[in-house]
């Protein structure tokens, strides 16, 4: 009945189209567990909810990868588009069609200042439009710069405390007294230069420089690394032209260039969807879960024969997250990708039909979260590695003694929001602090709460137990391998 169903609503209306093609994967489960424990389990069935979303834009990448000589994937993200690319193009029987599909282990960090032209106030204000309120030690920490080297030039200036932030770096006179020094200059030039050299090398490596067309896959949000990459290698010859394929895309016009263009499969904000937008305001569980679990990008280094190898550091915090809940979603989205792979319907239904039910799909969980996926979310945290190198923690660390009990009690609203925004995070997670307001008591059956901002705690930059490791070993791996990803991780 359901089936005959959204038949009949599928001929009238696009966005049946997709829900009729997940109903047939959700409808006969054989690797989705059923039983009672994975039923209740809210970190196995978000990766269930996770699942479609991830699925339909890998399956955008396999239908348009013809139009690219190689196609990459960015660390750390793609590792998980890069598996389900090659599993999705062998079951359409395409895969002899497709370009190689490539992973790069490439960062924020280490492409920006590759991509830096030089040491000066316009090229560093590209941080601090971002992130700003920068100290010099954090500075040095984004730009990948030695501490103990600069530290001294920069004390010769008055900057003596590397912890204070610096508000107006171009009205700052120690700062641009810094700056200026040539010293800083010559410094910074052979730190930026070793590693571009590096960046370029190992680039060569996976085949960059000898395709005409390529195409950069990530997650999102405003595709700054491939910014980074184009501006760093713009300047050769064999540069290719360079295209962004993004589960989400955040556009700024001051990004585009010629050669360097890019759209969002889900979102793009040139399109003005409202609709589809609401993945911006909480995208920090689509890109916790398509996190590869080999740990950031730390650097590349040369071997004997000059070969360049990425190296990999893997965050305590990390560590302990893919050990943990983590890993019971990414069992939830290999189950749901086994399905999916082996039903005829849902192969037969491509990634611009299945977006519409998917959108609305992810809409509800970000807007609408139910108790248990609200609890499950405080479980989780998000490491970051660029910018503010802080942990985001999403429990709610307010007292509600404070806030509800203390006189007069007609401003306990507004102590509400101040709690808030005293630990608010910069990312735009206004569904986190809904999911503070879901556990604190509200039904399924109530009305959705406003939205508010999410909270985060600090942690410092350090983590103790940090690791290092080769990125050229394979990371655990969360979806049934296949030879051709194999080949190229």
């Amino acid at each position: 009945m359901r089936i005959a169903l959204r038949e009949r609503l599928a001929s009238h209306n696009p966005y049946w189209v997709g829900e009729k093609a997940l109903h047939a994967v959700e409808s006969d489960p054989r690797a989705v567990k059923t039983d009672a424990a994975h039923t209740r389990n809210p970190h196995y069935q978000l990766g269930l909810s996770l699942a479609p979303a991830y699925i339909a834009f890998a399956r955008h990448i396999v239908e348009h990868a013809e139009s690219f000589d190689r196609v990459y994937f960015l660390s750390r993200e793609g590792w998980m588009f890069m598996r389900m690319y090659h599993r999705i193009a062998a079951a359409l029987g395409v895969r002899q069609h497709k370009p190689r599909g490539t992973y790069l282990a490439v960062n924020r960090r280490l492409s920006f200042l590759a991509s830096m032209d030089g040491f000066t106030q316009p090229e560093i204000a590209r941080i601090w439009a971002q992130y700003p309120g920068q100290s010099l030690r954090r500075l040095l920490k984004n730009l990948c710069l030695p501490e103990d080297v600069f530290f001294h030039l920069a004390a010769r200036h008055g900057l003596t405390d590397p912890d204070k932030p610096i508000r107006r770096p171009r009205a700052h006179p120690e700062f641009s007294s810094f700056v200026d020094d040539p010293h800083v200059q010559r410094a910074f030039e052979l730190h930026r230069d070793e590693l571009r050299g590096n960046l370029t090398r190992y680039l060569g490596q996976r085949g960059f420089f000898n395709a005409g067309r390529v195409a950069l896959v990530d997650i999102g949000w405003k595709g700054s690394i491939q910014t980074n990459l184009h501006r760093a290698v713009r300047g050769r010859d064999d540069c290719p032209e360079m295209h962004g394929i993004y589960f989400g895309l955040d556009h700024k016009p001051a990004m585009d260039e010629p050669g360097s263009t890019r759209h969002g499969f889900y979102c793009d904000t040139r399109v003005g969807d409202w609709m589809s937008e609401c993945l911006l305001t909480h995208n920090s569980v689509f890109e916790m879960f398509a996190t590869a679990p080999h740990g950031t990008v730390a650097g590349y280094h040369r071997d004997r024969r000059g070969w360049v190898h990425a190296e990999a550091q893997v965050e305590a915090e990390e560590s302990r997250n893919f050990r943990g809940k983590f890993r019971e979603v990414w069992q939830g989205i290999s189950d749901y990708l086994s399905d999916y792979l082996d039903t005829p319907e849902a192969l037969r239904t491509g990634a611009a039909e299945l977006r519409p039910a998917v959108v609305d799909r992810v809409r509800r969980y970000v807007l609408y979260p139910t108790r248990a996926e609200a609890t499950a979310y405080l479980d989780y945290s998000h490491v970051e590695s660029f910018g503010v190198f802080q942990v985001s923690r999403y429990h709610f660390r307010g007292s509600w003694r404070w806030i509800l009990g203390k006189r007069p009690y007609r401003h306990a609203p507004a102590r509400l929001m101040k709690t808030l925004r005293a630990a608010v995070a910069r990312r735009r997670a206004q569904a986190v602090g809904r999911a503070v307001l879901v556990v604190a008591g509200r039904s399924r059956r109530d009305p959705p709460p406003r939205a508010v901002s999410g909270t985060v705690e600090r942690r410092p930059a350090r983590l103790a137990g940090a690791s290092a490791a080769n990125i050229r070993e394979n990371p655990h791996d969360y979806l049934a391998s296949t030879p051709s990803a194999r080949s190229d991780a």
